[in-house]
């Protein structure tokens, strides 16, 4: 009976069910703000469970916990890459803070 069948056998599961469903539509909106619209834009593309705890922040926090979670994710996906090498892996670890202002860095180059 699949979802429906679902919700009948666990009626009290309703509500929490369309919070979140909720939820997830709202994570979706875009803000107008270019910089922020495309941070937001890669957060839903990366980690949607997150995008909606982070887009159910309010204001200013917001917009830092996500450029912090993006931050983070991009670190930890340099260091998790098996196919490269720890002698290339560790310049750019060691210079990713400044490589974050560099618009032509790019990991094909690695």
């Amino acid at each position: 009976m699949g979802l429906l069948g679902d919700v009948m056998r666990h009626p009290s599961d309703f509500v929490p069910l369309l919070q979140v469903y909720m939820l997830s539509r709202e994570a979706r909106r875009l803000p107008q703000d270019p910089s922020f619209k495309f941070c937001y834009s890669i957060l839903n593309r990366v980690s949607r469970s997150f995008a909606i705890v982070i887009c159910n922040l309010s204001g200013e926090i917001r917009d830092a916990v996500c450029i912090f979670y993006l931050v983070l994710r991009a670190l930890d996906t340099v260091e998790d890459d098996m196919a490269l090498p720890d002698e290339k892996k560790l310049p750019l670890l060691l210079s990713f803070h400044t490589l974050c202002y560099d618009r032509g860095c790019s990991m094909d180059d690695c």
